[in-house]
């Protein structure tokens, strides 16, 4: 008997961190002008968050991973960008204030540093939340074009990580799925890739991470297999470093 998913709705960037907000204690009064990070450290990392921003999807798993990947961005010191997308490239909210500045805490000494978290994780948090969530449809192919754009200007020597947060259903773009599908139907990854294949960016040297496939609806195992092998296939035919898609959210990045 075949397994037959329909194609959902694509998953969606919520108002994202209103669980952050929570963490740090902090409103979100006057946080504006506390958005842009201040501090001159050098970066050991270039880190780009491409979060879906369609209507639906798991706020809740949306709000969790992004606090996640703030703290793993405070940890690794990294040069961060975060920006929506929705169904094209010109579908884009970036943040103004998370355009691969340096996400660490400013002072000059380590208690000053740690007095001064609670504020910059409030201002990441303030900045993201805003971003736009009510596209339409979702490219996932788009998703990877952009990011590879946001750390395009990562200087020599310094690793660069993309981290895509999307249910893995593509609605609009070459990667868009039928009405129905059958996960089973391992064809139709390959057809899927090869219509993609010259509008995927170069991601060479770049860390792949797509996290939240599958956790949008109530999908079948093969159908979040399908989604999961769809997106791998994607990424190795963008000539990423590395492509991972774990069902899980990874204990550090």
């Amino acid at each position: 008997m075949r397994h037959l998913f329909r194609s959902l709705q694509s998953a969606a960037v919520p108002a994202l961190l209103a669980a952050m907000l929570a963490l740090t204690g902090c409103g979100t009064d006057n946080a504006a002008s506390q958005a842009c990070p201040t501090t001159n450290a050098k970066a050991d990392v270039a880190l780009a968050l491409v979060a879906d921003g369609s209507v639906s999807g798991d706020q809740t798993y949306l709000a969790q991973t992004t606090e996640w990947l703030l703290e793993q961005a405070l940890v690794n010191k990294a040069a961060l960008s975060v920006a929506t997308f929705g169904g094209s490239d010109a579908q884009i909210d970036q943040a103004p204030c998370l355009n691969a500045s340096t996400f660490a805490p400013s002072g000059s000494n380590e208690r000053l540093r740690k007095a001064n978290t609670p504020r910059l994780l409030k201002a990441a948090a303030t900045e993201i939340s805003g971003l736009r969530h009510d596209f339409v449809s979702s490219d996932l192919v788009a998703a990877f074009r952009i990011g590879v754009s946001l750390l395009r200007s990562t200087p020599p020597g310094v690793p660069r990580r993309l981290v895509i947060v999307t249910d893995g259903v593509a609605t609009a773009g070459c990667a868009a799925l039928p009405s129905t599908v059958d996960p089973m139907d391992e064809s139709l990854i390959a057809d899927l890739v090869n219509r993609c294949t010259s509008v995927l960016p170069d991601a060479s040297g770049i860390d792949v991470i797509v996290l939240g496939v599958g956790h949008t609806g109530d999908l079948s195992s093969e159908s979040v297999t399908f989604l999961a092998e769809l997106s791998t296939a994607l990424c190795h035919a963008s000539r990423a470093k590395t492509c991972s898609i774990p069902l899980t959210r990874p204990n550090r990045l």
